[in-house]
């Protein structure tokens, strides 16, 4: 059973469209070392901080 999306989910969808429209990248350069994931992740734990 498929789970309805919430507000926040399709949100979230929405932001990492853009994310990787923006940055160009292939798929296969979404996950690396200091690939999109990579620049997501680090950016995240900044603004946490």
């Amino acid at each position: 059973m498929r789970r309805t999306k919430t507000k926040e989910d399709k949100a979230l969808n929405a932001a990492f469209d853009a994310l990787i429209a923006q940055t160009g990248h292939p798929p296969e350069a979404i996950m690396g070392e200091q690939d999109v994931l990579a620049q997501m992740t680090n950016r995240l734990i900044e603004r946490v901080n």
